[in-house]
Protein backbone atom coordinates (compact mmCIF):
# COMPACT_ATOMS: atom_id res chain seq x y z
CA UNK A 1 0.00 0.00 0.00
CA UNK A 2 2.81 2.13 1.08
CA UNK A 3 4.31 1.87 -2.50
CA UNK A 4 0.81 2.85 -4.38
CA UNK A 5 0.86 6.17 -2.43
CA UNK A 6 4.55 6.76 -4.04
CA UNK A 7 3.90 6.07 -7.31
CA UNK A 8 0.78 8.40 -6.70
CA UNK A 9 2.52 10.98 -5.28
CA UNK A 10 5.09 11.03 -7.83
CA UNK A 11 2.46 10.99 -10.59
CA UNK A 12 1.15 14.33 -8.73
CA UNK A 13 4.05 15.94 -8.73
CA UNK A 14 4.85 15.27 -12.06
CA UNK A 15 1.35 16.54 -13.51
CA UNK A 16 1.96 19.67 -11.27
CA UNK A 17 5.95 20.63 -12.30
CA UNK A 18 4.12 19.98 -15.77
CA UNK A 19 1.43 22.24 -15.53
CA UNK A 20 3.97 24.96 -13.88
CA UNK A 21 5.97 24.19 -17.15
CA UNK A 22 3.30 24.74 -19.63
CA UNK A 23 2.58 27.66 -17.49
CA UNK A 24 5.95 29.35 -18.34
CA UNK A 25 5.73 28.64 -22.43
CA UNK A 26 2.51 30.76 -22.08
CA UNK A 27 4.03 33.67 -20.39
CA UNK A 28 6.69 33.50 -22.71
CA UNK A 29 7.47 36.70 -24.66
CA UNK A 30 9.89 35.48 -27.27
CA UNK A 31 11.00 32.27 -29.09
CA UNK A 32 14.52 32.78 -26.90
CA UNK A 33 12.32 32.67 -23.79
CA UNK A 34 10.97 29.52 -24.98
CA UNK A 35 14.50 28.16 -25.68
CA UNK A 36 15.81 28.48 -22.23
CA UNK A 37 12.86 26.92 -20.36
CA UNK A 38 13.62 23.90 -23.03
CA UNK A 39 17.12 23.62 -22.10
CA UNK A 40 16.69 24.39 -18.15
CA UNK A 41 13.09 23.41 -17.12
CA UNK A 42 13.01 20.16 -18.77
CA UNK A 43 15.12 18.91 -15.74
CA UNK A 44 12.31 19.39 -13.19
CA UNK A 45 9.93 16.14 -15.60
CA UNK A 46 13.03 14.35 -16.97
CA UNK A 47 16.68 13.81 -15.46
CA UNK A 48 20.12 15.43 -17.37
CA UNK A 49 23.36 16.97 -17.26
CA UNK A 50 23.67 18.95 -20.24
CA UNK A 51 20.67 20.41 -22.75
CA UNK A 52 21.23 21.96 -26.00
CA UNK A 53 18.63 23.65 -28.39
CA UNK A 54 19.46 23.84 -31.85
CA UNK A 55 17.93 25.21 -35.04
CA UNK A 56 18.94 24.50 -38.73
CA UNK A 57 20.97 27.39 -39.97
CA UNK A 58 21.55 29.07 -37.04
CA UNK A 59 23.31 26.76 -34.78
CA UNK A 60 22.92 26.08 -31.00
CA UNK A 61 21.09 28.68 -29.36
CA UNK A 62 20.47 27.72 -26.00
CA UNK A 63 22.66 25.51 -23.36
CA UNK A 64 21.91 24.41 -19.93
CA UNK A 65 23.89 26.75 -17.46
CA UNK A 66 24.91 29.50 -20.09
CA UNK A 67 22.60 33.05 -20.40
CA UNK A 68 24.45 33.56 -23.61
CA UNK A 69 26.07 30.91 -25.81
CA UNK A 70 29.82 31.81 -27.19
CA UNK A 71 29.42 30.61 -30.98
CA UNK A 72 33.43 30.51 -31.19
CA UNK A 73 33.57 28.35 -28.01
CA UNK A 74 35.04 24.62 -28.94
CA UNK A 75 32.30 22.84 -27.21
CA UNK A 76 29.32 25.27 -29.06
CA UNK A 77 31.38 24.55 -32.50
CA UNK A 78 31.81 20.77 -31.55
CA UNK A 79 27.80 21.02 -30.41
CA UNK A 80 26.90 22.32 -33.79
CA UNK A 81 28.87 19.88 -35.82
CA UNK A 82 27.00 16.92 -33.61
CA UNK A 83 23.31 18.33 -34.01
CA UNK A 84 23.98 19.01 -38.24
CA UNK A 85 24.68 14.94 -37.74
CA UNK A 86 22.12 13.60 -35.58
CA UNK A 87 19.13 14.94 -38.00
CA UNK A 88 16.15 13.04 -37.33
CA UNK A 89 12.18 12.94 -37.56
CA UNK A 90 12.06 10.70 -34.18
CA UNK A 91 13.24 10.59 -30.78
CA UNK A 92 16.40 8.63 -30.60
CA UNK A 93 19.57 7.49 -28.38
CA UNK A 94 22.62 9.17 -29.94
CA UNK A 95 24.83 5.90 -31.00
CA UNK A 96 28.59 7.20 -30.47
CA UNK A 97 29.65 4.67 -32.75
CA UNK A 98 27.43 5.62 -35.89
CA UNK A 99 28.85 9.21 -35.76
CA UNK A 100 32.08 10.61 -37.30
CA UNK A 101 35.76 9.88 -35.54
CA UNK A 102 36.27 13.67 -35.00
CA UNK A 103 32.75 13.74 -32.92
CA UNK A 104 33.75 10.36 -31.49
CA UNK A 105 36.91 11.59 -30.05
CA UNK A 106 35.73 14.84 -28.21
CA UNK A 107 32.71 13.11 -26.78
CA UNK A 108 33.72 12.32 -23.53
CA UNK A 109 35.53 15.73 -23.37
CA UNK A 110 32.36 17.38 -24.25
CA UNK A 111 29.41 15.21 -23.24
CA UNK A 112 28.01 12.89 -20.98
CA UNK A 113 28.01 9.18 -21.99
CA UNK A 114 24.58 8.53 -23.06
CA UNK A 115 22.30 11.03 -24.91
CA UNK A 116 18.97 11.19 -26.73
CA UNK A 117 18.13 13.31 -29.64
CA UNK A 118 14.99 15.00 -29.50
CA UNK A 119 12.99 16.78 -32.66
CA UNK A 120 10.89 19.67 -32.28
CA UNK A 121 8.62 20.93 -35.09
CA UNK A 122 9.08 24.70 -36.06
CA UNK A 123 5.69 24.96 -37.08
CA UNK A 124 7.10 27.55 -40.13
CA UNK A 125 5.31 25.16 -42.86
CA UNK A 126 8.66 24.21 -44.38
CA UNK A 127 9.06 20.77 -42.32
CA UNK A 128 12.16 21.94 -40.50
CA UNK A 129 12.72 20.64 -37.62
CA UNK A 130 14.69 21.80 -34.21
CA UNK A 131 17.06 19.61 -31.51
CA UNK A 132 16.66 19.65 -28.25
CA UNK A 133 19.73 17.01 -26.90
CA UNK A 134 19.28 16.16 -23.43
CA UNK A 135 22.38 13.95 -21.98
CA UNK A 136 23.38 12.64 -18.58
CA UNK A 137 25.37 9.22 -17.65
CA UNK A 138 22.70 6.96 -17.29
CA UNK A 139 20.67 5.08 -19.83
CA UNK A 140 17.58 6.69 -21.05
CA UNK A 141 14.15 4.54 -20.80
CA UNK A 142 11.36 4.32 -22.78
CA UNK A 143 8.62 5.84 -20.10
CA UNK A 144 11.25 8.43 -20.49
CA UNK A 145 11.85 8.75 -24.02
CA UNK A 146 7.83 8.66 -24.20
CA UNK A 147 7.62 11.60 -22.36
CA UNK A 148 9.75 13.53 -24.00
CA UNK A 149 7.59 12.64 -27.07
CA UNK A 150 4.60 15.04 -25.41
CA UNK A 151 6.87 17.85 -24.71
CA UNK A 152 8.25 17.98 -27.98
CA UNK A 153 4.86 18.34 -28.72
CA UNK A 154 4.17 21.11 -26.11
CA UNK A 155 7.01 22.99 -26.98
CA UNK A 156 5.68 22.66 -30.93
CA UNK A 157 2.57 24.70 -29.90
CA UNK A 158 4.77 27.08 -27.48
CA UNK A 159 6.77 28.36 -30.43
CA UNK A 160 3.78 28.39 -32.75
CA UNK A 161 2.81 30.75 -30.80
CA UNK A 162 5.68 33.13 -31.54
CA UNK A 163 5.89 32.59 -34.90
CA UNK A 164 6.19 35.16 -37.45
CA UNK A 165 5.38 35.92 -40.94
CA UNK A 166 8.17 34.57 -43.72
CA UNK A 167 10.42 37.24 -45.13
CA UNK A 168 8.61 36.90 -48.22
CA UNK A 169 4.96 37.32 -47.18
CA UNK A 170 5.50 39.86 -45.68
CA UNK A 171 7.56 41.51 -48.29
CA UNK A 172 4.46 40.92 -50.43
CA UNK A 173 2.26 42.44 -48.06
CA UNK A 174 4.66 45.53 -47.91
CA UNK A 175 4.10 45.46 -51.87
CA UNK A 176 0.57 45.64 -52.04
CA UNK A 177 0.03 48.03 -48.89
CA UNK A 178 2.56 50.17 -49.85
CA UNK A 179 0.28 51.85 -53.09
CA UNK A 180 -3.10 51.78 -51.15
CA UNK A 181 -1.18 53.80 -48.31
CA UNK A 182 0.48 56.26 -50.66
CA UNK A 183 -3.00 56.88 -52.30
CA UNK A 184 -4.69 57.35 -49.02
CA UNK A 185 -1.66 59.98 -47.58
CA UNK A 186 -2.57 61.48 -50.94
CA UNK A 187 -6.46 61.92 -50.20
CA UNK A 188 -5.56 62.89 -46.72
CA UNK A 189 -3.57 65.53 -47.32
CA UNK A 190 -5.79 67.32 -49.68
CA UNK A 191 -8.84 67.30 -47.29
CA UNK A 192 -10.08 70.86 -46.19
CA UNK A 193 -9.45 70.90 -42.78
CA UNK A 194 -10.31 74.60 -41.17
CA UNK A 195 -6.84 76.49 -39.34
CA UNK A 196 -6.83 76.57 -35.66
CA UNK A 197 -4.81 77.95 -32.93
CA UNK A 198 -4.72 78.10 -29.72
CA UNK A 199 -4.15 80.97 -27.35
CA UNK A 200 -4.60 82.23 -23.61
CA UNK A 201 -7.95 83.75 -22.81
CA UNK A 202 -9.44 85.49 -19.65
CA UNK A 203 -13.44 86.49 -19.09
CA UNK A 204 -12.62 90.28 -18.71
CA UNK A 205 -15.97 93.07 -17.76
CA UNK A 206 -17.25 94.51 -20.95
CA UNK A 207 -17.47 98.28 -20.67
CA UNK A 208 -15.93 98.72 -16.88
CA UNK A 209 -16.35 101.70 -14.98
CA UNK A 210 -12.89 102.51 -13.70
CA UNK A 211 -12.25 103.65 -10.08
CA UNK A 212 -9.37 106.38 -9.74
CA UNK A 213 -7.67 108.42 -7.61
CA UNK A 214 -9.16 112.11 -7.23
CA UNK A 215 -6.37 113.82 -6.07
CA UNK A 216 -2.13 112.97 -5.28
CA UNK A 217 -2.56 111.23 -2.19
CA UNK A 218 -2.04 107.87 -0.02
CA UNK A 219 -4.86 105.17 0.22
CA UNK A 220 -5.80 104.91 3.84
CA UNK A 221 -8.19 102.15 3.84
CA UNK A 222 -10.29 99.64 1.16
CA UNK A 223 -13.90 99.49 2.13
CA UNK A 224 -14.35 96.58 0.04
CA UNK A 225 -12.82 93.25 -1.62
CA UNK A 226 -12.24 91.46 -5.23
CA UNK A 227 -15.74 90.26 -6.82
CA UNK A 228 -18.11 92.36 -3.65
CA UNK A 229 -21.09 93.49 -4.74
CA UNK A 230 -21.72 96.95 -4.57
CA UNK A 231 -24.12 99.64 -4.80
CA UNK A 232 -24.40 102.90 -6.72
CA UNK A 233 -23.19 105.27 -3.59
CA UNK A 234 -21.45 102.51 -1.51
CA UNK A 235 -18.16 103.37 0.15
CA UNK A 236 -15.19 102.12 -1.70
CA UNK A 237 -12.13 103.92 -0.85
CA UNK A 238 -10.80 106.55 2.08
CA UNK A 239 -7.63 108.21 1.36
CA UNK A 240 -5.88 109.99 4.43
CA UNK A 241 -6.86 113.39 4.71
CA UNK A 242 -4.35 114.50 7.66
CA UNK A 243 -2.78 117.11 5.12
CA UNK A 244 -5.79 118.36 3.74
CA UNK A 245 -7.06 118.54 7.46
CA UNK A 246 -3.80 120.21 8.12
CA UNK A 247 -3.84 122.75 5.18
CA UNK A 248 -7.48 123.54 5.82
CA UNK A 249 -7.01 124.48 9.29
CA UNK A 250 -4.32 127.33 8.20
CA UNK A 251 -6.41 128.51 5.14
CA UNK A 252 -9.26 128.90 7.81
CA UNK A 253 -7.05 130.74 10.21
CA UNK A 254 -5.58 132.60 7.39
CA UNK A 255 -9.24 133.33 6.37
CA UNK A 256 -9.94 135.00 9.93
CA UNK A 257 -7.28 137.15 9.66
CA UNK A 258 -7.99 138.47 6.31
CA UNK A 259 -11.71 139.40 7.54
CA UNK A 260 -9.95 141.49 10.42
CA UNK A 261 -7.79 143.27 8.28
CA UNK A 262 -10.53 143.90 6.03
CA UNK A 263 -12.45 145.27 8.36
CA UNK A 264 -10.09 147.38 10.61
CA UNK A 265 -9.25 148.72 6.98
CA UNK A 266 -13.17 149.20 5.88
CA UNK A 267 -13.09 151.10 9.53
CA UNK A 268 -10.24 153.63 8.30
CA UNK A 269 -11.41 154.18 5.30
CA UNK A 270 -14.53 155.83 6.12
CA UNK A 271 -12.00 159.12 7.43
CA UNK A 272 -8.91 158.37 5.30
CA UNK A 273 -9.06 158.69 1.58
CA UNK A 274 -5.94 156.35 0.84
CA UNK A 275 -7.96 153.91 3.07
CA UNK A 276 -10.46 153.20 0.35
CA UNK A 277 -7.57 151.98 -2.02
CA UNK A 278 -6.24 149.95 0.21
CA UNK A 279 -9.83 148.19 1.53
CA UNK A 280 -10.12 147.11 -2.45
CA UNK A 281 -6.84 144.80 -1.48
CA UNK A 282 -7.84 143.44 1.52
CA UNK A 283 -11.33 142.13 0.22
CA UNK A 284 -9.04 140.38 -2.88
CA UNK A 285 -7.39 138.86 0.03
CA UNK A 286 -10.25 137.81 1.61
CA UNK A 287 -11.56 136.30 -1.46
CA UNK A 288 -8.55 134.69 -2.39
CA UNK A 289 -8.62 132.77 1.60
CA UNK A 290 -11.95 132.06 0.51
CA UNK A 291 -11.45 130.39 -2.42
CA UNK A 292 -8.78 128.10 -0.90
CA UNK A 293 -10.91 127.21 1.68
CA UNK A 294 -13.39 126.25 -0.11
CA UNK A 295 -10.59 124.13 -2.70
CA UNK A 296 -9.74 122.37 -0.03
CA UNK A 297 -12.82 121.66 1.56
CA UNK A 298 -13.80 120.24 -1.93
CA UNK A 299 -10.54 117.88 -1.92
CA UNK A 300 -11.54 116.68 1.73
CA UNK A 301 -14.80 115.52 1.12
CA UNK A 302 -13.04 113.73 -2.25
CA UNK A 303 -11.21 111.08 0.49
CA UNK A 304 -14.06 109.05 0.30
CA UNK A 305 -14.66 107.29 -3.23
CA UNK A 306 -18.27 106.00 -3.86
CA UNK A 307 -19.30 103.83 -6.44
CA UNK A 308 -21.33 105.48 -9.25
CA UNK A 309 -22.91 102.73 -10.22
CA UNK A 310 -23.89 99.31 -9.06
CA UNK A 311 -21.73 96.24 -9.95
CA UNK A 312 -18.65 93.97 -8.34
CA UNK A 313 -15.19 95.11 -7.39
CA UNK A 314 -12.50 94.05 -10.23
CA UNK A 315 -9.54 94.13 -7.59
CA UNK A 316 -6.13 92.31 -7.66
CA UNK A 317 -4.94 92.36 -4.05
CA UNK A 318 -6.89 94.65 -1.70
CA UNK A 319 -3.78 94.49 0.88
CA UNK A 320 -1.37 95.95 -1.50
CA UNK A 321 -3.14 99.05 -1.99
CA UNK A 322 -3.26 99.95 1.57
CA UNK A 323 -0.78 103.08 2.41
CA UNK A 324 0.64 103.10 -1.42
CA UNK A 325 1.05 106.58 -2.73
CA UNK A 326 -1.22 107.31 -5.57
CA UNK A 327 -1.24 110.11 -8.29
CA UNK A 328 -3.86 111.89 -9.40
CA UNK A 329 -5.85 110.11 -11.93
CA UNK A 330 -4.17 106.58 -11.00
CA UNK A 331 -6.82 103.37 -11.41
CA UNK A 332 -6.94 101.49 -8.64
CA UNK A 333 -9.71 99.50 -9.12
CA UNK A 334 -12.88 99.20 -11.72
CA UNK A 335 -16.30 98.18 -11.56
CA UNK A 336 -18.03 95.55 -13.86
CA UNK A 337 -21.48 94.25 -14.41
CA UNK A 338 -20.80 90.54 -13.71
CA UNK A 339 -23.96 90.00 -16.91
CA UNK A 340 -21.81 91.88 -19.29
CA UNK A 341 -18.70 89.83 -19.47
CA UNK A 342 -16.44 89.24 -22.92
CA UNK A 343 -13.47 87.35 -23.40
CA UNK A 344 -10.01 88.83 -23.57
CA UNK A 345 -7.46 86.60 -26.20
CA UNK A 346 -3.87 87.26 -26.72
CA UNK A 347 -2.80 85.74 -29.57
CA UNK A 348 0.73 85.08 -29.97
CA UNK A 349 2.44 86.49 -33.11
CA UNK A 350 4.01 83.08 -34.01
CA UNK A 351 0.70 81.74 -34.36
CA UNK A 352 -0.71 84.50 -36.15
CA UNK A 353 -3.44 83.08 -38.73
CA UNK A 354 -5.85 85.39 -41.16
CA UNK A 355 -9.16 85.53 -38.63
CA UNK A 356 -11.82 87.63 -39.56
CA UNK A 357 -14.46 89.39 -37.51
CA UNK A 358 -17.27 86.83 -36.62
CA UNK A 359 -14.83 84.08 -36.43
CA UNK A 360 -15.46 80.69 -34.29
CA UNK A 361 -13.71 80.51 -30.83
CA UNK A 362 -13.98 78.17 -28.45
CA UNK A 363 -12.84 78.74 -25.01
CA UNK A 364 -11.76 75.88 -22.31
CA UNK A 365 -11.73 76.93 -18.59
CA UNK A 366 -9.11 75.93 -17.06
CA UNK A 367 -11.65 74.95 -14.30
CA UNK A 368 -14.12 72.86 -16.32
CA UNK A 369 -12.03 72.16 -19.53
CA UNK A 370 -14.82 69.30 -20.47
CA UNK A 371 -17.24 71.92 -21.19
CA UNK A 372 -16.16 74.55 -23.53
CA UNK A 373 -18.10 77.98 -24.32
CA UNK A 374 -18.74 79.28 -27.66
CA UNK A 375 -18.26 82.85 -28.79
CA UNK A 376 -17.40 85.37 -32.04
CA UNK A 377 -14.46 87.46 -32.50
CA UNK A 378 -15.57 90.78 -32.20
CA UNK A 379 -11.84 92.19 -32.99
CA UNK A 380 -7.77 91.62 -33.50
CA UNK A 381 -5.38 94.38 -32.64
CA UNK A 382 -3.19 95.21 -35.69
CA UNK A 383 -0.20 95.91 -33.57
CA UNK A 384 1.31 93.50 -30.90
CA UNK A 385 2.14 94.60 -27.89
CA UNK A 386 3.58 92.46 -24.88
CA UNK A 387 0.77 89.71 -22.98
CA UNK A 388 0.47 89.14 -19.49
CA UNK A 389 2.93 85.68 -20.46
CA UNK A 390 5.71 88.67 -21.51
CA UNK A 391 5.12 87.75 -25.05
CA UNK A 392 4.17 89.32 -28.16
CA UNK A 393 1.08 88.88 -28.84
CA UNK A 394 -2.75 90.43 -30.42
CA UNK A 395 -5.33 91.43 -28.16
CA UNK A 396 -8.42 90.77 -29.04
CA UNK A 397 -12.01 90.55 -27.60
CA UNK A 398 -14.91 87.44 -28.41
CA UNK A 399 -18.35 88.05 -27.26
CA UNK A 400 -20.13 84.46 -25.60
CA UNK A 401 -22.54 83.45 -27.92
CA UNK A 402 -26.87 84.00 -27.21
CA UNK A 403 -27.72 80.81 -24.46
CA UNK A 404 -24.06 80.48 -22.68
CA UNK A 405 -23.94 80.88 -19.01
CA UNK A 406 -21.64 83.43 -18.65
CA UNK A 407 -18.49 82.58 -16.38
CA UNK A 408 -16.79 84.24 -13.66
CA UNK A 409 -15.01 87.61 -14.63
CA UNK A 410 -11.67 86.39 -13.62
CA UNK A 411 -11.63 83.27 -15.03
CA UNK A 412 -8.47 82.23 -17.62
CA UNK A 413 -8.12 79.54 -20.30
CA UNK A 414 -7.26 78.48 -23.49
CA UNK A 415 -9.06 79.87 -26.56
CA UNK A 416 -9.04 78.01 -29.87
CA UNK A 417 -9.59 80.11 -32.74
CA UNK A 418 -11.14 79.26 -35.98
CA UNK A 419 -9.95 80.24 -39.60
CA UNK A 420 -10.06 79.66 -43.36
CA UNK A 421 -9.83 75.82 -44.49
CA UNK A 422 -7.02 74.59 -45.78
CA UNK A 423 -6.14 71.39 -47.25
CA UNK A 424 -4.67 69.39 -44.11
CA UNK A 425 -0.83 68.86 -45.58
CA UNK A 426 -0.80 72.82 -44.83
CA UNK A 427 -2.38 72.80 -41.84
CA UNK A 428 0.74 70.07 -40.44
CA UNK A 429 3.38 71.72 -42.37
CA UNK A 430 2.23 75.14 -41.56
CA UNK A 431 4.39 76.19 -38.19
CA UNK A 432 7.57 73.83 -39.98
CA UNK A 433 7.18 76.35 -43.29
CA UNK A 434 7.10 79.14 -41.28
CA UNK A 435 10.04 78.40 -39.29
CA UNK A 436 12.07 76.87 -42.13
CA UNK A 437 11.24 80.44 -44.20
CA UNK A 438 12.36 81.93 -41.47
CA UNK A 439 15.97 80.48 -41.54
CA UNK A 440 16.71 80.32 -44.86
CA UNK A 441 15.18 83.83 -45.87
CA UNK A 442 12.86 83.32 -48.59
Amino acid sequence: MSDDLIALQRQVTGLSRLHQLQKKLREAQSAAQIGFLMVNDTLQLVNYRQALWWLPGKGVRNASGLVDVEKNSPYIRWANKLCAQLDTDAIQVVDKSALPADLREQWDEFMPAEAVAVPVMLAKGDGKKGLLVLARDAQWQPHETGLLAELADIYRFALRGQRRLPRKQVSLMRKRLLPVLLVVAVVLSILPVRITVLAPAEVVAKDPLPVRAPYEGVVETLHVRPNQSVNAGDLLISLDGTDLQNRLQIAQQALQIANTEFRQVAQQAVFDERGKLELAIRRGMVEKSVSEVKYLQSLLARTEVRAAHSGIVVLADANSWIGRPVALGQQIMTLADPVQAELRVDLPVRDAIPLQTGSDVRFFMNISPDEPLDARLDWLAYNASESDEGQLAYSGRARFSEGETLPRIGLRGTARLYGDRAPMIYYLLRRPLAALRQWIGF
